[in-house]
């Protein structure tokens, strides 16, 4: 890109001194309207360039976040599953890691015990 605005840079000079050595003025009208359109093509290039380079780090920071709240969260174990909205919704559960996480749901025995929905036709 730099060889090109360079190029039309000394473009602009020769039509420059064209036009001091009595070359005819609509001749070097014309060489400098189409340097200028040089020069536009190459900032809106420039400028597209650079707003792609900044969706381009702003998705890579949402990644990065995304990544870091995944591994703050830990793994999971199940599959997801497709909701009727189309919605992923997942029927997977985390894993507790945690030394005492088989303390989690008190000291009953699987299968036995209140449920939670025994507690909520109690309260319903």
């Amino acid at each position: 890109m730099f060889e090109i605005l360079n190029a039309a840079e000394r473009l602009l000079d020769v039509a420059s001194r064209l036009r001091s050595s009595g070359a005819e003025s609509g001749l070097c009208s014309a060489i400098e309207s189409d340097v200028t359109a040089i020069f536009t093509a190459c900032s809106f290039q420039d400028l597209t360039g650079q707003r792609t380079s900044k969706v381009i780090g702003v998705l890579r920071y949402i990644e990065q976040r995304i990544n870091a709240m995944i591994a703050i969260w830990g793994g999971f174990i199940g599959e997801a599953v497709p909701s009727a909205e189309g919605v992923i919704s997942s029927t997977r559960k985390p894993v507790d890691s945690r030394e005492d996480s088989h303390l989690l749901n008190g000291p009953q025995l699987e299968g036995c015990g209140v449920s939670q929905n025994d507690v909520d036709e109690m309260f319903g």
